[in-house]
């Protein structure tokens, strides 16, 4: 898809939830925290060079994105740029959170520098 860069399940993110490939480290209290296994975030655009932006999505027991839960922070002054992150976070899939090894819904937050 153009204007977009695939990351899979079989990549390393950086998104500071584990130490590199393969799933983060359960807590004491038994929780896990969702993680990626595929996401498509936009490739970079030149008039939004240097910015950070925050992806919120919301994640149901099963891995789906909740789609009206996304959303973006801060927004950008491009708001065709923030209509297709948008569109394109509701699309993602994860493994879902757990808690004491139980699915659970749980926010999920990403990190993209333009």
């Amino acid at each position: 898809m153009k204007g977009f860069q695939h990351v899979d399940e079989n990549k390393e993110l950086s998104l500071g939830l584990s130490d590199g490939l393969g799933m983060p480290h359960q807590g004491a209290s038994g929780w896990m925290p969702a993680t990626p296994r595929d996401i498509i975030i936009p490739s970079n655009k030149r008039d939004l060079s240097g910015r950070e932006i925050q992806v919120w999505v919301f994640i149901d027991e099963s891995g789906g994105v909740i789609p009206d839960s996304t959303y973006i922070d801060p927004i950008t002054e491009d708001t065709d740029f923030n209509q297709r992150i948008i569109r394109q976070a509701a699309e993602w899939l994860f493994r879902p959170a757990t808690q004491d090894g139980k699915p659970v819904a749980s926010w999920f937050t990403y990190q993209i520098s333009i």
